[in-house]
């Protein structure tokens, strides 16, 4: 298996290998280190927002030792906005998968809510009405459920 750091080390002799199999190598390094440099782009920005999140959380605690009420409400109120927007980014980690390809068995999984389809060209060719359905209709349940809890 092909990691990323061979790929960046030597990627004239992976484009070779990838030849040899049938696929075009140049295009699959290119959309690989794009990808990657999405992934260290949104790594980045996520911890951007925690270390946001950690300094609004010291300033609402600055705030209300220094007895300003209002100003520590509307602090709090931004922190679990900033935790809320973080926990829709999440890490980026391997083990946050979110969707897998599976393009033997013509499968496609989302994580999150557990939906497997065997639509694997359609979705790549776009439709993914079925996907975000699905999704939709879990956020959906989720706000639901989190608003029965909180009353």
């Amino acid at each position: 298996m092909l990691t990323l750091q061979q790929i960046k080390s030597n990627p004239a002799e992976v484009v070779a290998r990838l030849a040899v199999k049938g696929f075009d190598g140049k295009e699959a390094i290119d959309r690989v280190l794009a990808l990657d440099d999405r992934r260290r782009q949104l790594q980045l920005d996520n911890d951007n927002k925690a270390a946001e999140l950690n300094r609004l959380s010291a300033s609402i605690g600055a705030l209300m030792k220094q007895g300003k009420r209002d100003e520590a409400e509307q602090a709090k109120q931004d922190a679990a906005i900033a935790a809320q927007r973080r926990s829709q980014v999440g890490s980026g980690m391997r083990n946050e998968r979110i969707r897998t390809y599976n393009f033997p068995q013509g499968r496609v999984t989302d994580h999150r809510i557990g939906l497997t389809l065997y639509k694997i060209d359609a979705v790549m060719d776009g439709d993914l009405e079925e996907i975000t359905g699905a999704l939709i209709t879990a956020d959906q349940a989720e706000k639901l459920r989190a608003q029965g809890e909180s009353s």
